[in-house]
């Protein structure tokens, strides 16, 4: 059983008036040949909305074509904190003006998933993440006209997640 099709199928069997009908954190990465049924299975049985995690600018695309085929689903756009060291990879301030561009896209309606995961340090370090963090928040929270709600990672990093998020709290707008 796929991932999706997990999802699904545990909500299949909640009654609905205690069901969430917006369902979230759901990984399109491998996209499996029966995807389309899968969405419309999960509409079917009652979500309103599906909000495609993205973890990367190249993800979020690859969300964005998918959510082009369904009114109800949607994306994020961010890096996930043990995918910034493509920030590191590459220009940065390329990368972040492209990822303030998709944030004009409807279909983008939360930043990220972005934040800090300290049990996870083989991906990336802790220092390139809080930098990371630190330069999302400060570029795709600062224009008035890309508000978006948050959509946060935090894994064994409370303190330092809260102390960047309060240095930021006047452009946060909420979170997912």
């Amino acid at each position: 059983m796929k991932k999706v099709e997990v999802v699904e199928t545990l909500l299949s069997g909640i009654d609905y008036k205690y069901r969430y009908k917006i369902l979230s954190h759901v990984y399109f990465s491998f996209l499996p040949a029966d995807l389309d049924q899968v969405i419309q299975r999960s509409f079917q049985n009652g979500l309103d909305k599906i909000i495609a995690t993205s973890g990367t600018y190249a993800e979020t695309l690859q969300s964005l074509e998918l959510c082009s085929k369904y009114d109800n689903l949607y994306t994020t756009c961010g890096y996930h904190p043990t995918r910034c060291q493509e920030f590191a990879q590459n220009d940065e301030n390329v990368l972040i003006e492209k990822m303030v561009d998709l944030l004009k896209n409807d279909k983008v309606i939360a930043i990220g998933e972005l934040g800090l995961d300290y049990e996870r340090q083989q991906f990336c370090s802790i220092d390139i993440q809080k930098r990371y963090f630190e330069f999302q928040l400060k570029n795709l929270t600062s224009n008035s006209m890309n508000r978006k709600p948050l959509f946060l990672h935090n894994r064994s990093s409370t303190q330092d997640l809260y102390e960047i998020l309060n240095r930021y709290r006047e452009n946060i707008v909420g979170g997912v």
